[in-house]
């Protein structure tokens, strides 16, 4: 839930990037962390109908008696912390982009909270996973079933296509995005450049149209 808070942070300095791979990559990244942020909170639920327990100190060693739920608790920690080839790592890495076309100061500071969501990752990872089983009684239970492998897969594969294959959204957003970056760019506030696009060809204000969205 406090890493939730922190990557909506992400989300909204793209937003105000006011660059069109700033844009893309926020809706991306809301998407992408709602897939990651719902499995992990289902794997939480899995080890909570199985131990009745919250607390994390009580875990360890649970990749020796549970490695499939070890495999999927270690592959969505490691997206939610935008590891590549995730979907948290396509939206992260356009919001990078986007914010390094404006300002190399608040990059340089959101890499540093990059930095510390790895750390927390490692760590969490570290304690639930690896190591040795706290409290025996954990032996006893069984690997995940049919039904919450089923579940967990398809939100791993959701997660992986939107990180290799970025452009099933992005096809999808550009007609939005353009309309967005054409209403902040060529609004009544913007009176000279509206002025000056009014006064040329078709042709020519597509070209200048598509210079400002970044798409030539």
């Amino acid at each position: 839930a406090y890493s939730s808070i922190s990557h909506m942070n992400f989300l909204l300095i793209g937003l105000f990037s006011g660059t069109p791979m700033g844009y893309i990559g926020s809706v991306i990244y809301m998407i992408a962390h709602g897939i990651t942020s719902s499995a992990l909170f289902i794997l939480i639920g899995f080890l909570y109908d199985r131990y009745h327990i919250r607390n994390i100190s009580y875990f360890g060693g649970l990749a020796s008696v549970m490695p499939i739920f070890s495999f999927f608790w270690i592959i969505f920690n490691l997206s939610n912390a935008s590891f590549p080839m995730t979907g948290n790592f396509a939206g992260e890495f356009l919001v990078f982009c986007g914010i390094a076309d404006e300002n190399l100061s608040i990059l340089f500071l959101v890499l540093l909270s990059f930095i510390v969501t790895m750390g927390y990752t490692a760590l969490i990872i570290s304690k639930v996973n690896f190591g040795t089983i706290k409290i025996n009684a954990f032996t006893l239970f069984r690997d995940l079933t049919s039904r919450e492998f089923f579940i967990v897969t398809v939100l791993f594969v959701a997660s992986l296509l939107i990180g290799i294959f970025p452009s099933i959204i992005t096809t999808i957003l550009e007609p939005t995005m353009v309309l967005t970056t054409e209403h902040i760019f060529f609004s009544p506030l913007n009176a000279d450049l509206r002025e000056a696009v009014d006064n040329m060809s078709i042709f020519e204000q597509d070209r200048v149209r598509r210079e400002i969205l970044g798409l030539e």
